[in-house]
Order: C-alpha cells, then structure tokens, then sequence
C-alpha cells in the first residue's frame, strides 16, 4: 500500500474525503479533493499542497475553495446537454491519459461484483468519442475507486484514489502502476487491499 495523505488536525473537514486529484504544479503537489465538515455541514473541494507527493500536505485555504453555502463535489461548472439514462447505472471519475504507447485510456468507477471499483477503458480510435472497448478485469476490484494516475519527478506512476470506499474511514490512498505496452497494471507488491 502507497502513502496516504492526511490533512491537519485542525482541518476543517473531517469527514467525506473522496475524489481526489493530485497534479504538480510549479514544483509542488496539490491535492484536490471532495471533503466535508460533520460539525457545520460544509461540503466543498478542498486544495493541500506539499513539495513532495507523498507529503506532508497542508491546506492551501482555510477553508473550501467552493462557496461553502453551496454543496459541492468536484468544483466544475454545471453540465449543460445532459441525457440520463432510465436505468440507475452509473460511472463516475472519469480519469483520461494516455500510454507511453499513445492509445487513449480512460479510468472510471462504479460498484462492480465486490463493490466500489476502478475499471480501465480503451478508445478504439483514439478519441474521446470512441469507441471504447472495456478491459475484462478491473484495475482495482473492490472498495475503492475515482482514481487518476500521475508521475512524480522519479518517474514511478502511481494511482492515487479513495480507499476504502466505508464512511468514515476513507482516505486519499497512492500505489504503484505500470504500462505494459498500452495495458496499465499495479505495480508490483500493490495488489488490491
């Protein structure tokens, strides 16, 4: 199992930590992530940085960047031309990149046999519009999900998700992975928890 960051104790969430996405920028690691207070009821996108990936990470706001009158999950504009389907399927995460090979993968989650999990989609064209063909096994089968991938300055990837998937216990989580040719794997030693 990978580093988990932890906030501060004196953070102002303290539950609901998920969805979490890391990127470098200008030298350092920010980690955003969905979070929320049980105390005020605040439910907003949350920015900790740290100079390493692993951490320590600290908050770079006092408080959520989203307006805090306003429940938020991702911190992204209103979703114009939506079409639901009637059935209650869902995926969520959606994470894009791309091979060293150059084929266009995309992470996603859902609940699959043993719960929450992360699957790996392949566009057939190389585009976002597909078509997609499904890798058979998930990337991580169970109790976790909404990942994306990144590479630190060492040049090892690494997946960094919600793990495990039970309230509260949730926790920003990192391992290991690896391409083999245009597949994604864990690494070594990161098998499923």
């Amino acid at each position: 199992m990978g580093a988990t960051p932890r906030p501060p104790s004196d953070f102002w969430a303290d539950t609901q930590f998920w969805a979490p996405e890391m990127h470098s920028h200008r030298g350092r690691f920010c980690l955003f992530g969905t979070v929320a207070s049980s105390t005020t009821g605040v439910r907003g996108l949350a920015i900790l940085v740290a100079d390493r990936a692993t951490g320590p990470f600290v908050p770079w706001s006092e408080g959520p960047v989203t307006p805090p009158e306003l429940p938020c999950l991702d911190g992204v504009e209103p979703p114009e031309h939506l079409n639901l389907a009637k059935d209650p399927l869902f995926t969520d995460g959606a994470f894009l990149l791309r091979s060293p090979a150059g084929r266009l993968l995309m992470l996603w989650s859902s609940f699959g046999e043993e719960g929450y999990a992360m699957g790996v989609a392949v566009s057939e064209s190389g585009s976002v519009l597909g078509p997609w063909t499904q890798n058979r096994e998930p990337l991580w089968p169970r109790n976790g999900g909404h990942g994306m991938v990144f590479t630190p300055a060492d040049g090892a990837a690494r997946l960094v998700f919600h793990w495990p998937n039970e309230t509260p216990h949730e926790r920003v989580t990192m391992v290991g992975v690896r391409f083999d040719g245009d597949e994604l794997h864990l690494a070594r030693g990161h098998g499923s928890v």
